[in-house]
């Protein structure tokens, strides 16, 4: 407050002698010399007023700068609280991974001005012709840049990771950060008086207060015209209109310091202006996740059909990161049967890192062998995994077989045997076994409870349980009408579905029983007496004699005279033949007669022969006749 107060006494009082320095000094007078005698003498009453100001100036000075020192201290000492706050609650989001990712976050240009207005003494000015330093080269700073300090307070920039570079502009003691990029502070410092005319050494400390590397450090400094500047170290790049020094880096924690000699030339305030330009390299840690999916499927290994075959499939998320619209797929075998169908399609949702899911895929057994369930989970992002289940239907094969004779004669009997097996793997209930009776074929008997039905055609067993690999016989008997060639059909059905069909050849053949009968009918018969010899051939048989013929021989001493038949004949050296008939049904009869005259007393043997296709050996018959003389 004391410091204050002198300060607008000092202002004051300046302020009565700026007005002719200033119109001096535009002037443009050569003799410097003289406008300061000139000046002395104007402004000795003025000179008078200021010693008792200037006194107090020296006296407190120290004072001053001190109380100013921890001003700035204390708004720097804020700015560092607010950023170190901002930093921990940003901190609180950030995921670090096991594997660093370095991100260019973009360039930032972070341009920050600090001015400091400092106050100058009225001491007596000492003017040097000499130029700007560099061996006597003077540099003129054209424009001069008023900066509100009233104005400017202390900020915290957050940078986004694709923000273009962008210029800010601040007084001293500002103090800019962004999370994960660097921010650089700029202060002025003054190591001695200012005082009109004489040399003094100020610095302007650049300094990286963030934990991140600044990139191409560009600081720009400016003076008011009053200033004349004599030297710096280090160097500046560019001394054109402003001063401007080059940094590759300024890493994280680190100052710079550079240190300006200059000489200034009115008393007052004396505005400095320093801007920064930097590019941030921002290195983050974010936490990679990685969603993955695992599937399991369990179920039965075998199953009888008609039993539940139930699958549960697990779809599990074994990764660190989410899985977003997992879907499971299922593709069900034909020995399976679902309520869907065979295409199935579940939505899972999505899956949490460690979660998983159970689906129950609820099945029953239909068809008998090896089938395999395939199922497939997939989720956002090309997630995929794939699982299949081998289950073995076990279905009971019934087999059954008929034995007995292919081929009957019309009129016999046949015994058939029916074996039926349950030739497969599980056990078959209500068992049951039909015996289609051939057309040919009446039923006679049936053993285990077989029963015809009301038309005679068939014969039905209820056999029931049969547990695998047991066989059961069945018996029928048969009788043979009709000839002709038949078949015999047996099938077996089962609850489980177990079906099997047989087929067997009937044949029913009849056969021809050929009886030739010789017949005389007068016996004796008296020599040169005309008499007759009858032949009948009878089928007695079922079938009919094919192709039959017959032939007679007739003994010596017998004429014949005449003969008659079915067919012609012919008669020769006492053989008589007639041409073959095509056939003789069963039952029919064919009659060959004969007249013949005997012209020798004695017994007579007459010889008949009877040859069919039907028959393998020739029928012969012999009938002896007496004939007599007187």
């Amino acid at each position: 407050m004391r410091s204050g107060m002198w300060m607008l006494a000092m202002a004051t009082i300046v302020g009565m002698t700026s007005a002719a320095w200033a119109a001096d000094q535009n002037a443009g007078v050569d003799d410097t010399a003289s406008r300061y005698e000139k000046f002395l003498a104007k402004k000795t009453s003025a000179k008078k007023r200021t010693s008792q100001a200037v006194r107090r100036y020296s006296r407190d000075r120290a004072t001053a700068v001190k109380n100013y020192r921890k001003l700035f201290e204390a708004e720097d000492e804020k700015a560092v609280q607010a950023t170190a706050k901002v930093k921990t609650d940003d901190v609180k989001d950030v995921r670090h991974a096991d594997h660093r990712s370095d991100n260019q976050l973009g360039r930032d240009e972070k341009v920050r001005q600090a001015s400091g207005k400092i106050e100058v003494a009225p001491k007596p000015p000492v003017y040097n012709a000499g130029h700007f330093f560099d061996e006597g080269a003077r540099a003129k700073i054209n424009q001069t840049r008023a900066v509100d300090s009233a104005s400017t307070k202390p900020a915290i920039d957050f940078v986004e990771p694709s923000a273009a570079d962008k210029r800010v502009s601040t007084t001293a003691h500002s103090i800019v950060h962004s999370t994960g990029t660097p921010a650089v502070n700029l202060t002025w410092k003054m190591y001695d008086e200012i005082n009109v005319g004489q040399e003094c050494e100020c610095s302007l400390i650049v300094e990286n207060t963030s934990d991140a590397a600044a990139q191409e450090v560009i600081v720009d400094a400016t003076f008011p015209n009053s200033v004349r500047l004599l030297d710096a170290e280090p160097k500046p790049a560019n001394s054109v209109e402003r001063l401007t020094w080059e940094f590759a880096e300024l890493a994280a924690g680190s100052k710079t310091e550079i240190r300006i000699r200059l000489i200034p030339s009115i008393p007052g305030e004396l505005a400095t202006a320093a801007n920064v330009r930097f590019t941030g390299t921002s290195i983050a840690n974010f936490q990679v996740d990685e969603p993955l999916l695992k599937i399991e499927m369990k179920g039965p290994e075998s199953a009888v059909i008609g039993d539940p075959t139930p699958h549960m499939v697990t779809v599990s998320n074994p990764g660190t990161g989410v899985a977003h619209n997992v879907v499971l797929q299922a593709t069900i075998p034909e020995g399976l049967k679902h309520s869907k169908g065979t295409d199935l399609s579940i939505g899972v949702g999505s899956l949490g890192p460690g979660e998983s899911r159970s689906i129950r895929l609820a099945m029953a057994a239909v068809n008998g062998g090896e089938h395999i369930v395939l199922v497939q989970a997939t989720g956002k992002g090309g997630l995929k995994q794939r699982a299949a289940s081998r289950i073995d239907i076990v279905a009971p094969s019934l087999d059954v077989n008929i034995d007995g004779p292919s081929l009957r004669y019309i009129n016999r009997r046949g015994k058939y045997s029916v074996t039926v097996t349950n030739d497969g793997g599980a056990a078959s209930n209500n068992v049951r076994v039909y015996h289609e009776i051939p057309a040919g074929f009446e039923f006679v008997k049936a053993s285990n409870g077989g029963k015809a039905d009301s038309t005679g055609k068939g014969v039905t067993w209820y056999v029931g349980h049969l547990d695998a690999g047991q066989s059961v016989d069945l018996d029928i008997e048969l009788l043979a009408r009709t000839i002709g060639d038949f078949k015999h059909h047996v099938r077996v059905t089962s609850d489980e579905g177990s079906h099997k069909e047989i087929e067997m050849a009937a044949n029913v053949e009849g056969s021809a029983a050929l009886v030739m009968v010789v017949d005389d009918r007068d016996d004796p018969v008296e020599v040169g007496a005309e008499t007759s010899i009858e032949v009948r051939v009878e089928n007695r048989g079922s079938k009919a004699a094919a192709n039959m013929g017959i032939s007679i021989e007739l003994p010596n001493g017998i004429e014949l005279i005449n003969a008659e038949g079915p067919s012609a004949h012919i008669a020769e050296n006492g053989l008589l033949v007639f041409r073959s008939i095509p056939e003789l049904g069963p039952s029919e009869t064919v009659t060959y007669q004969l007249r013949i005259i005997g012209s020798d007393a004695g017994n007579l043997r007459f010889r008949a022969r009877l040859t069919s296709d039907s028959i393998q050996q020739p029928l012969i018959v012999e009938e002896l006749t007496k004939f007599y003389g007187e």
